[in-house]
């Protein structure tokens, strides 16, 4: 999307901010939050709260329907009152009804200019955003969005996944509209913001980025593992703005958008190159052929579809692992008994996602009620929800199809209980070992320890978010950003006992791995990777 000349004009300016165009931009805004109080304080909650109570679908098909009227005034206003001018060009993007679209965050009006774009596709009303929670308290627009259903996020991660896997969950319908819109960024671009960023990039070994920060790739994960089988398409959208990043109110009086990646490629179709451009390494004959083989056999059923998890327990006492999905496949019966030297095989189809954990200390009765001294899932044997932290997590995200890649890691996010490793079997590509095959108990700080009420010995160690409760230890508050959220102390001493493992928040780039084709061995109390 492109608004008004070339991006790189150097005589681009705002246009002069007379009293006509000031009371012409005030009147929009009072049109907009006008309707915005008519609409949804009160034609909405007779959809969400009427309908709904005789049929969830057809709430939600009322509600787009009066969304869409509302949404349909920003770029009407912004277009042919305000004159702004919208040029398409690049590829031409399809009409899909499911759509997971992302998009950078240079200021606090980007999620508006999407609506630009889904209009056009006729899928306005069923725009829904990843938004900071605080913005559902805002009067008015804060029950519109708890009406719309947009999810909310503390940028906490064990906070957030439970809330994103919930409400997820209620979207899988193939048959109902979606436009899930989320800036993986987090926080709007701002030139303290990417210095705080590069700074962060190179003490991890990531590029260094100039126009965009370092973007959070949990949210977008999760998106996509819970509706992955029902997404028509991913739109990735660049905005740009000229000649310098607006103001809410910038735009209210003429300050033009643009579309950084249409730029690009109307730059390419002229001159035949991207800036900057230069060959890669040559690609690997051998690896290609492997890597096509491995695939034929794959597609071709050689190979079965489905993976396969084997638990073994090396512990010398006994463990009850449990099992969250984060769709309604549940392995293992949510939870069960695993005895010194035994293992089990729990099978899981194309596209699943979830986590394994152990729990110890258990006592159940013969009805499979009890309790846990670490892990514990509500006090029962077969777990239906995650288990209560510390406890170390192994975490997959099985590809959608036969020749699909999985992600796995395994996380400390949530403290650490046993030692556990992953050790992929079979499969091709990047298959490394995750784990942490460190005892993390016997350096944990005091202040961190959960001791064994019986044995009086250390049983776990929680992370610091979970014992301090801080932003800086949560990555939430002014530190939500993988720039603002550094390791710190206590994640750096898990970090150097499990190097593979997650040990904070914003660790993905040494503690994600994929892999193709495999099986998995997980094994509690791993003696060596």
């Amino acid at each position: 999307m492109e608004v008004c000349g070339d991006l790189n004009s150097d005589n681009l300016k705002n246009r002069p901010l007379t009293p006509l165009r000031i009371l012409r931009g005030l009147m929009i805004l009072l049109v907009f939050v006008a309707t915005a109080f008519m609409f949804l304080l009160y034609f909405a909650p007779i959809a969400a709260l009427g309908l709904r109570l005789l049929s969830v679908h057809q709430s939600r098909r009322v509600i787009s329907l009066i969304f869409g009227l509302w949404l349909a005034l920003w770029p009407y206003l912004f277009e042919t009152v305000n004159g702004t001018t919208v040029l398409f060009s690049g590829d031409i993007i399809p009409v899909e009804k499911r759509v997971l679209l992302i998009a950078n965050h240079r200021t606090e009006v980007d999620w508006m200019y999407l609506w630009n774009i889904a209009l056009r596709k006729g899928c306005l009303g069923y725009i829904k955003y990843v938004l900071k929670s605080s913005l559902m308290r805002l009067p008015i627009f804060g029950w519109g969005f708890h009406v719309l259903e947009f999810i909310p996020v503390e940028r906490k991660r064990e906070v957030d996944e439970p809330v994103l896997l919930q409400m997820l969950s209620s979207f899988k319908d193939p048959q109902e509209p979606l436009w899930l819109a989320l800036f993986p960024e987090g926080t709007d671009f701002t030139e303290e913001k990417c210095k705080r960023s590069q700074k962060f990039a190179a003490e991890v070994g990531l590029p260094a980025l100039s126009n965009v920060l370092l973007p959070k790739t949990r949210g977008f994960g999760v998106c996509l593992e819970v509706l992955h089988n029902s997404l028509d398409a991913v739109y990735d959208l660049t905005i740009a703005y000229k000649p310098r990043c607006p103001s809410f109110m910038d735009n209210v009086f003429g300050t033009d958008p643009s579309e950084l990646k249409d730029k690009l490629l109307s730059d390419f179709n002229a001159q035949g190159q991207f800036p900057n451009q230069r060959p890669e390494e040559e690609l690997s004959v051998l690896k290609c052929i492997a890597t096509f083989a491995g695939v034929q056999m794959r597609s071709g059923g050689i190979a079965d579809s489905a993976t396969v998890f084997t638990l073994q327990n090396s512990c010398p006492y006994t463990v009850w692992p449990g099992t969250l999905s984060g769709n309604s496949v549940t392995l293992g019966d949510g939870g069960f008994t695993l005895t010194p030297g035994a293992s089990v095989q729990l099978t899981a189809p194309t596209g699943w996602s979830g986590r394994f954990w152990a729990r110890t200390g258990c006592n159940f009765d013969a009805s499979g009620h009890g309790t846990c001294v670490t892990g514990d899932c509500g006090g029962v044997l077969k777990c239906t929800g995650g288990g209560v932290p510390p406890a170390t997590l192994a975490e997959f995200t099985v590809g959608s199809s036969n020749a699909g890649m999985d992600f796995y890691d395994v996380s400390l996010v949530d403290g650490y209980n046993v030692k556990m490793g992953i050790k992929p079997q079979g499969g091709f590509g990047n298959c490394k070992y995750a784990g942490c095959v460190s005892d993390i108990n016997e350096i944990c700080p005091s202040e961190l320890r959960i001791m064994d009420p019986n044995s009086g010995s250390i049983a776990a160690c929680k992370s610091a978010c979970a014992a301090f409760n801080s932003p800086e230890f949560c990555c939430t508050g002014a530190h939500a950003t993988p720039q603002t959220c550094s390791p710190t102390y206590y994640s750096s001493m898990f970090k150097n006992a499990c190097p593979s493992a997650y040990s904070y928040a914003y660790d993905d780039a040494s503690s994600t791995f994929t892999c193709t084709g495999s099986n998995y061995l997980i094994t509690f109390c791993p003696t060596q990777s």
